[in-house]
């Protein structure tokens, strides 16, 4: 068994307040229900592409939030591509637009979650999204091309998190995998 851990490459937010505006160089990420959502990138090309995939968790330091109570968090995979120091609320890079404005068109992102983890309260600290490993796998594989996730929130109130760009407790995606076995059984038959 092998353990992965990669640093995230980019990592960035989309808000409708300023929807023509880039926060690349922020040092910081949100996430809310409506109209502020996060996006992360991962190098997954270390993996071996053969490899079983036994468990891949995104970890993210929760640090401020814009309201009281709890809020879930949703993780999803991305469809298209995006360049991190041009993408907006209204386009994955200069001059493409997304499907639907923040990244939320069928063709722009998968609507199934592939994990949720609650940041409770002002209970700061590391939140822990356990991603689906079958996911993962068509990721490394190739199977789904890698853009990265995006991350909606179930509440209308900013759930804030370090991002690279503050220089440490950035988010990181942890993954455990194995060289998948490949050897063929053959049943011994006795014969008496």
């Amino acid at each position: 068994m092998t353990e992965t851990i990669l640093d995230v490459i980019d990592d960035t937010y989309l808000t409708s307040v300023n929807p023509n505006n880039n926060y690349a160089t922020a040092n910081y990420w949100y996430a809310r229900s409506t109209a502020q959502y996060a996006i992360l990138l991962y190098d997954l090309s270390g993996i071996p592409t053969t490899d079983v995939i036994t468990s891949a968790v995104l970890s993210g330091y929760f640090y401020n939030q814009s309201g009281t109570g709890d809020i879930d968090i949703d993780v999803y995979r991305l469809k298209q591509s995006w360049v991190s120091n041009q993408v907006t609320f209204n386009n994955r890079y200069t001059g493409t637009a997304w499907q639907t404005a923040g990244a939320l068109g069928a063709d722009d992102y998968d609507s199934s979650s592939l994990g949720q983890a609650t940041c409770v309260g002002t209970s700061y600290g590391w939140i822990y999204w356990s991603l689906s490993t079958m996911v993962i796998k068509k990721m490394v594989d190739g199977t789904y091309s890698n853009y990265g996730f995006i991350l909606r929130g179930s509440a209308d109130k900013y759930a804030y998190f370090r991002s690279l760009d503050y220089g440490s407790n950035f988010a990181k995606l942890t993954i455990n995998h194995q060289a998948a076995d490949t050897s063929i059984y053959v049943p011994r038959i006795i014969v008496f």
